[in-house]
């Protein structure tokens, strides 16, 4: 076991994230540990490769290291409150926007998988996970993997498009290198 790792991190940063917090606020302790743990480290990575190789090039205003230090500067009543709901962006940054803009749920972005597997994939999907030979060479079984296809497509409550991805890609994967997992 790696002693140097503390809850799954190594040593000297947690020490950084520690004294980063320390006599803060919890919602500004969580503020400094998403922005280092979660955002810097998984969501602009992720965005950073994805649009990479669709080349094109993505830019984040907000999180100029200038707004970013102003944003933190605030007191955490004027940063924060009232929860969820963005009152410093909306007054000083998106003052002559509509505010219809901010009074909607939070919206992810998802990638249309689900309706691409139905619509412009589903024969190359079908394909792939009809072939009885290439779903044993990927260790699965056929006939599992068949009737998992058509609960997709006919809808089956609780069938999410990723469990069908999964297999399809593993499919995919094993013909591409040539790869046997029976």
């Amino acid at each position: 076991m790696n002693r140097e790792l503390r809850v799954g991190l190594p040593s000297r940063v947690v020490q950084e994230l520690n004294r980063l917090i320390a006599g803060r606020d919890p919602l500004a302790a969580v503020s400094t540990l998403e922005l280092w743990c979660y955002l810097g480290e998984r969501l602009l990575r992720d965005t950073d490769t994805t649009s990479m190789a669709s080349s094109l090039e993505v830019r984040v205003p907000f999180l100029d290291h200038e707004v970013v230090s102003a944003a933190s500067a605030l007191d955490e009543q004027q940063r924060f409150e009232p929860l969820g709901k963005k009152k410093v962006l909306r007054e000083l940054a998106l003052g002559d926007l509509d505010q219809s803009l901010f009074e909607r749920p939070k919206a992810g972005f998802v990638l249309p998988i689900d309706r691409w597997a139905r619509d412009v994939l589903k024969d190359e999907i079908s394909a792939a996970l009809g072939d009885r030979t290439l779903c044993e060479t990927a260790g699965l079984d056929a006939p599992a993997v068949g009737r998992l296809w058509n609960g997709f497509l006919e809808r089956a409550p609780g069938l999410h498009w990723s469990r069908v991805w999964a297999v399809y890609v593993l499919n995919w994967w094993c013909r591409q290198y040539g790869v046997s997992l029976r």
